[in-house]
């Protein structure tokens, strides 16, 4: 009785759990619980129907009513995804490979056996195949462990439960660089996703950040802060100017210099949207196609689309849920973030220039875009950004000479690239940016993203827009230049941030009143945990 209760249980397990089931089974053999066939045929036996199950769900899924609806639904929303056609493709080019390869490496099964149903790969090459990779992964893995009770003795004195921790963890080690490897072989863009880790520019901002949360509390205990204290660093702005502020009410503040401010329309998620007149509000703004659409509230350029007509921006207004703002799109050249920063009281003053560039890629007549991605010395580290954006283009071939841009917005997230731009400016522009500053009250700490007709004027001509401004989460972005270390890096995040909680320590002691600590952590929790933000964009 005891034997088939865990033959059952293993042989339904796999169904959620294959690999751990797997070493699971390998333990019961490895402590003489069960006979070695027996665990054999009900891991085996459960993996194969598994994957036959996945193949039959792709190939004919879409056939059963209710589960078809379900599936149409899901590929609606994969479809446009680069690993989606990547994996697609790759079973079609490879599919005898594909099967083999996926066998061994985990998180390639469950995409791979189903695609190769929805593709129509040959089903009977399909079930010989994983017949015969299921029977060797499985014979070996309990070999393997039957020799390591030879092998290794002492661990007999070790519990069932600590050999399947101890096994668990060793061929999860083990595995986990298997598929690293086997992915950089078959991508290329995950190995230079990997390589990519030697600059600190590119490495995931949760990691990066980790020294300056522990900063931030550092200051918050120095000058004896409340969390919520950064709301009052700029007055000016509803919260201070953070991701969860309105762009458009921040842009609205400038107004009194509307020669240099990006014309901008806010629509609410409150209004019905079939009920706007876009063709009607564009008219009495001056704005003409094509412009920018972008989230109201956000931050590392989330959302950001170029939309061309009437039709691509009422399916932007369809996709999204959240305030919404409009622009007019400034095709002016270059692009810098300047960030102002002023302690109440004192002189302000320019701390940071940083130069925004989009890479572009020169057509040779010979590559596809994709090929000519993984050529370029730095889009090839962040090709996955690209591949996802141009995921129609990246199989033609450039004519020689054509240029093709890789993106509009100026965000580094979003594939940007960011230089030290100090000594770029003339001095008329930086004596503007100064004024505009310091006329309006209350305005501390913050960055403009600018753009520039023409850097190269003569002095005295300024011709600029202000595409947005960011208040209390902003950084001196010049700390993205691969010129400076770490570091460097480190250093200039401290002292703007030092800055930050001195200004507001100053703002709270003159009276002014941050939000209250249970509004900011509402709006800190709805912003970043609950508002879907397309983090791809133009």
């Amino acid at each position: 009785m005891k034997t088939l209760l865990l033959f059952t249980t293993l042989f339904f397990s796999t169904f959620v759990l294959e690999d751990a089931t797997a070493y699971w089974g390998g333990t019961l053999v490895y402590m003489e619980v069960l006979p070695f066939w027996v665990a054999y045929l009900a891991v085996g036996g459960g993996i194969f129907v598994g994957d036959m199950l996945l193949y039959t769900l792709g190939r004919y899924g879409e056939n059963v009513k209710f589960l078809g609806l379900i599936l149409a639904k899901i590929h609606k929303g994969i479809e446009g995804h680069t690993l989606y056609h990547w994996l697609s493709n790759f079973v079609n080019k490879n599919f005898i490979f594909s099967i083999v390869v996926s066998r061994f490496v985990p998180g390639l099964r469950l995409p791979l056996y189903y695609l190769s149903g929805r593709n129509s790969k040959s089903i009977a090459l399909f079930s010989v195949l994983c017949f015969l990779l299921v029977s060797i992964w499985t014979y070996g893995l309990f070999t393997g462990l039957s020799l390591l009770k030879t092998k290794f003795a002492f661990i007999s004195s070790f519990s069932v439960y600590q050999i399947f921790i101890i096994v668990f963890l060793f061929f999860l080690v083990v595995l986990k660089i298997f598929t690293i490897l086997v992915y950089s072989f078959l991508d290329k863009a995950y190995l230079y996703k990997i390589l990519s880790l030697r600059y600190y520019e590119f490495w995931n901002p949760n990691f990066f950040y980790i020294p300056v949360v522990f900063y931030y509390f550092y200051f918050l205990i120095r000058y004896w802060l409340p969390p919520n204290s950064i709301s009052c660093v700029n007055p000016c702005f509803k919260y201070g100017g953070m991701s969860f502020d309105s762009k458009y009410d921040m842009l609205s503040k400038f107004k009194s210099f509307d020669r240099y401010i990006t014309k901008t329309v806010f629509i609410s998620p409150l209004v019905n949207k079939d009920e706007i007149d876009i063709e009607k509000i564009m008219k009495e703004k001056g704005l003409n196609f094509p412009l920018i659409a972008k989230p109201d509230k956000g931050h590392r350029g989330y959302g950001i689309k170029k939309v061309s007509n009437l039709k691509e921006l009422n399916d932007y207004f369809e996709n999204t849920k959240e305030a919404i703002i409009i622009q007019e799109f400034i095709e002016y050249p270059y692009e810098y973030g300047i960030f102002w920063l002023q302690i109440p009281g004192e002189q302000g003053t320019i701390a940071s220039i940083t130069r925004k560039s989009i890479p572009l890629i020169f057509g040779d007549g010979l590559h596809t875009l994709r090929e000519l991605i993984l050529k370029d010395k730095r889009a090839r580290f962040i090709a996955s950004v690209y591949f996802a954006r141009h995921l129609k283009h990246l199989d033609t071939i450039l004519p020689k000479g054509e240029i093709f841009r890789l993106g509009i917005a100026g965000n580094h997230c979003q594939g940007a690239m960011f230089e030290n731009g100090v000594g770029d400016l003339n001095e008329a522009v930086l004596n503007k940016i100064t004024e505009i500053s310091s006329s309006i009250e209350g305005f501390n700490f913050g960055r403009y993203d600018i753009k520039f007709k023409d850097i190269e004027t003569e002095e005295g001509q300024t011709d600029f827009k202000i595409i947005e401004v960011n208040g209390s989460e902003a950084e001196m972005t010049h700390i993205y230049d691969r010129k400076h270390s770490v570091f460097y890096a480190y250093k200039i995040l401290f002292y703007q941030w030092k800055m930050l909680f001195i200004i507001a320590k100053k703002n709270m002691k003159s009276g002014i009143k941050p939000i209250s600590f249970f509004l900011f952590l509402k709006l800190y929790i709805t912003f970043f945990f609950k508002t879907k933000l397309p983090k791809l964009s133009d």
